[in-house]
C-alpha cells in the first residue's frame, strides 16, 4: 500500500494495488484531512485524530499530543481582564497546582477549558474563537483549542487514573487536611438524549428525564464540593449512599455527618450510618410508613404554645418525637408545619379546586397536610436548631446551579462516556473555582469597605457581572510584551477587593 494525496495535498488516501484479470486495479481508503504529512496525521471524519499502518492497512489512534495546533491570526487587541484575574486566583487559591499529577499531554488545554466554562457557556466548537481573542491565547500557548481536539483531549482526560490524580490533590486542599469532614450529599440530574449506557429514563420527584444521575458530596462547614461521582438515571438515589461513602473513604475522607435530602435514608442507609457512627439529618419522604404515622398523631395538635418557633420572619411549630428511625436505631423526628408555606399552598390549591369544581370537602382533604414535612437525626436538637442546620442542605443546590449555569455542565454536548467523564471534570473544576470565588465575595460584603471599595457597594458583587467588567478590560499585544489597558471603575474596584495590582508590562513567554 501507499498514499496518495488529492485537494493539493489537504487529502489522504491509502491506495492498494492489485492484478485482475491481466490488468493492475486499485482501492483506496480515505483517511481523512492531512494534519502532520511528516507525522502521517491524519483527521478522520469518524474516527478523529489516527496514523495509518501501511503495513497492516488498519488505522491506529494518535496521541493528542502530536495533534497539530490549528493556525490563527494572532490579534494585537484581546480580551484580558476576566482571563487575567482567573489565573492569578486559581493560582493563588491552589486549583492550579491539583491537575499538575494529571497524565496528560498539554495542560495548557485543561488551563484554558477551566476559564473558557466560567467565562462563556457556549460549546466548545466556539472555544477556538473565544481563545484567540481572549489573553488565555498569552497565558496558555501551547493550548489546542480546536473543537475536534477538544473532544479528543476529554476523551483522555476521563481516563479514572486523572480522576483519581486531581481528587487526591483536591480533596486536602479544600478540606484544609482534614480527614474527618461534616458532608452534604446531593444528586442532579443531567438530562441527556444521546444514546450513552449511563443515560437512563429517571423518574425523579414525578420529572421524567432521559439523564445521567450526578452524585455531588460538599463540605458542610467549609461550603466547598469535595467530590462527584455519577450513576445512570434510572439509579434511585437511596442505593448510592453508602457506595459514595466507601468511595469517600477511599479518597482519604472519613465523613462524621451527613446532611441529606429526602430519597436516602432507608433501613439499610440508616442502619449503615449508625454502624459507621455517622451522625445524620434527612428531610423524611411523604410516602415511608414512619412519615404517615407522624402526620396522623402528631400534626392535628401541632400549633400549640410550647411547638412556636421563629425561623426568621417565619412562624414555625415544631414537635421533636423520639422513634426508631430503622430497626434498633432510635432517634428523632422533628415535626414541622411551616404556616407562612401552608397558607401559600393552600391559596394556590383553592384557586386550582375552584376552577376545577372540587367540593368544600374534596378541598379540605387536598389541604390537610400542606406546609407539613419531618426532618429526622440521630442528633437531640432544640427547636430553633433545626430548621437552621436542615437548610444548609441548600449549599449543595446553589453549588449545582452554578454547574449549571456558570461552568458548562449543561447541556451535555458529548457522545460517549469517555468524552463525558472528561467533560464533567472540568465542569467540576470551573464549579468549584466559582464557588471559592463567591463564597469569598460574601466574606468581603459582610464587612463594611473603606476606600475605593465602596464603588461596588458594601453587599457582595454579582460574579457574572464581575466577570463581563473584567473581560472588558482589553490589553495591547507587541512582540515581546503585552500592555494591558486602564481598567473601569468596577473592574478596578474588584481588582482592589483582592489586592490585586496589575502591572502596567507584562513579558510574553
Amino acid at each position: 500500500m501507499h498514499l496518495t494525496y488529492t485537494g493539493g495535498g489537504k487529502y489522504a488516501n491509502a491506495a492498494k494495488s492489485y492484478r485482475e484479470g491481466g490488468k493492475v486495479m486499485k482501492t483506496y481508503i480515505h483517511l481523512g484531512k492531512v494534519m502532520d504529512k511528516e507525522k502521517g496525521i491524519f483527521d478522520h471524519k469518524d474516527l478523529g485524530l489516527v496514523r495509518f499502518d501501511l503495513d497492516k492497512g488498519e488505522f491506529v489512534k494518535a496521541d493528542i499530543a502530536d495533534a497539530p495546533r490549528p493556525l490563527t491570526e494572532e490579534k494585537l487587541i484581546l480580551d484580558f481582564g476576566d482571563a487575567y484575574f482567573l489565573d492569578w486566583y486559581v493560582r493563588r487559591k491552589g486549583f492550579m497546582d491539583c491537575i499538575e499529577g494529571l497524565d496528560m499531554p498539554e495542560l495548557d488545554t485543561l488551563r484554558s477549558l477551566i476559564v473558557y466554562y466560567i467565562v462563556s457557556g457556549e460549546a466548545v466548537g466556539h472555544a477556538l474563537d473565544w481563545y484567540t481573542g481572549s489573553y488565555s491565547s498569552i497565558l496558555y500557548p501551547k493550548a489546542n483549542m480546536d473543537g475536534r481536539r477538544i473532544s479528543e483531549y476529554f476523551e483522555a482526560l476521563g481516563d479514572e487514573s486523572n480522576y483519581r490524580a486531581f481528587f487526591s490533590r483536591y480533596i486536602p486542599l479544600v478540606t484544609e487536611g482534614s480527614d474527618r469532614v461534616n458532608v452534604i450529599i446531593d444528586s442532579t440530574g443531567l438530562p441527556n438524549d444521546v444514546h450513552m449506557p449511563i443515560s437512563a429514563l429517571s423518574n425523579h420527584n414525578g420529572d421524567i428525564n432521559n439523564e445521567v444521575r450526578l452524585i455531588i458530596v460538599m463540605d458542610r462547614d467549609r461550603e466547598m464540593p469535595v467530590f462527584a461521582r455519577y450513576v445512570p438515571g434510572n439509579i434511585v438515589d437511596s442505593t448510592t449512599l453508602i457506595r459514595t461513602m466507601r468511595e469517600l473513604e477511599q479518597q482519604g475522607v472519613k465523613c462524621d455527618y451527613a446532611l441529606m435530602d429526602a430519597g436516602y435514608p432507608t433501613e439499610t442507609n440508616i442502619r449503615d450510618l449508625f454502624e459507621s457512627k455517622i451522625s445524620f439529618m434527612s428531610r423524611l419522604e411523604s410516602g415511608s410508613v414512619l412519615y404517615k404515622g407522624l402526620r396522623k398523631e402528631v400534626l392535628p395538635g401541632i400549633m400549640v404554645r410550647e411547638n412556636f418557633t421563629m425561623f426568621g420572619e417565619r412562624r414555625l411549630d415544631v414537635k421533636r418525637v423520639e422513634c426508631d428511625l430503622a430497626t434498633g436505631c432510635p432517634g428523632y423526628a422533628y415535626c414541622i408545619l411551616d404556616v407562612d408555606r401552608k397558607n401559600m399552598e393552600d391559596a394556590r390549591l383553592a384557586k386550582k379546586a375552584v376552577k376545577n369544581g372540587l367540593t368544600d370537602g374534596e378541598i379540605f382533604d387536598s389541604m390537610s397536610d400542606t406546609g407539613f414535612f419531618v426532618v429526622i437525626s440521630d442528633m437531640k436538637l432544640e427547636n430553633p436548631e433545626v430548621l437552621p442546620d436542615y437548610y444548609i442542605r441548600q449549599n449543595v443546590e446553589q453549588f449545582m446551579d452554578i454547574g449549571k449555569g456558570s461552568a458548562s455542565l449543561l447541556p451535555l454536548r458529548v457522545h460517549s462516556e469517555d468524552t463525558f467523564r472528561g467533560h464533567l471534570l472540568v465542569s467540576f473544576i470551573a464549579a468549584a473555582v466559582v464557588q471559592s470565588l463567591q463564597n469569598e465575595l460574601v466574606e468581603i460584603g459582610k464587612v463594611k469597605k473603606q476606600g475605593p471599595e465602596k464603588r461596588i457597594g458594601n453587599k457582595s458583587p454579582n460574579l457574572v457581572s464581575a466577570l463581563m467588567d473584567l473581560r472588558n478590560q482589553k490589553c495591547k499585544v507587541y512582540d515581546e510584551v503585552v500592555l494591558p489597558k486602564e481598567p473601569q471603575a468596577k473592574a478596578n474596584a474588584l481588582y482592589s477587593l483582592f489586592k490585586l495590582e496589575v502591572p502596567y508590562a507584562i513579558p510574553k513567554m
